[in-house]
């Protein structure tokens, strides 16, 4: 994913990407629930 010359916007890029991990996790969640109305 390109150069890693600002290790502070990694940093910032990983928790977005475990903010999004833990959404669809709770969106699987969710759906799993409606599916088995």
């Amino acid at each position: 994913m390109g150069h890693t010359c600002h290790p502070k916007k990694r940093e910032k890029q990983r928790k977005k990407e475990k903010e999004k991990a833990k959404w669809n996790e709770m969106k699987i969640k969710r759906g799993n629930k409606f599916l088995h109305r």
